[in-house]
């Protein structure tokens, strides 16, 4: 039996629904209660502490840009490696060293995701939308991963591949709005043009690994 899978799409929906802040709208209160604390205490407003927090800014900036597209990578990668093994599972079987390896290899793209890309000190400098997706991008690694190790048939193997792909192409598309909220038009052109460009290209690998 499939477990159920998460929808990152529907996770994005009810994020943007209650209007969560980005991480610099988090900085920006964390400075005034500090503020507000060396205040009652007697203590000049510190300019180091604003500097810090600055600092905690740029880092979670990037970490903002690279945590979730960098799991969407992991995913397009175990994508094609999965599809791989179909196609030689329906022709050798699941004892092909072929099937075998390219299982593994796809194991080894989650474990890598989980492990350095959905580190909880990466996920907790996150919106809170983000730490949505990263959940999401977790708890479907996880299930996933667990199918892997205990594949028999090559349907097993085809629905897992079939999975993978639908999950990487739902939190592919969720990212990307997600992304579009936050951007001005002139900056949400621009990445329509890639993203549309990046998808063709996708798109066709997909329909070549089938």
């Amino acid at each position: 039996m499939v477990p159920n899978l998460p929808n990152p799409l529907d996770s994005l929906r009810k994020g943007l629904r209650r209007g969560t802040g980005l991480v610099t709208q988090a900085a920006g209160d964390i400075r005034s209660m500090a503020d507000e604390l060396h205040e009652a205490r007697g203590l000049p407003q510190t300019i180091v502490l604003g500097e810090d927090i600055d600092t905690m800014q740029q880092k979670a900036s990037g970490i903002e840009a690279g945590c979730i597209p960098c799991a969407i990578g992991h995913f397009s990668t175990a994508t094609g490696l999965l599809n791989e093994g179909v196609r030689f599972a329906r022709k050798d079987g699941m004892d092909s060293v072929e099937v075998i390896d390219r299982v593994g290899q796809s194991i080894d793209e989650l474990n890598a995701m989980e492990r350095d890309d959905l580190r909880p000190e990466k996920i907790v400098l996150l919106s809170e939308t983000e730490q949505t997706l990263a959940n999401d991008a977790l708890n479907m690694s996880r299930q996933l991963r667990h199918r892997l190790e205990n594949l028999t048939t090559v349907e097993e193997l085809v629905q897992a591949a079939a999975d993978t792909q639908t999950f990487r192409r739902q939190i592919g598309q969720a990212w990307y709005y997600f992304r579009r909220s936050q951007m001005s038009d002139e900056q949400k052109e621009s990445l329509q043009e890639k993203a549309q460009a990046q998808m063709r290209e996708l798109e066709g690998g997909e329909n070549e690994d089938v």
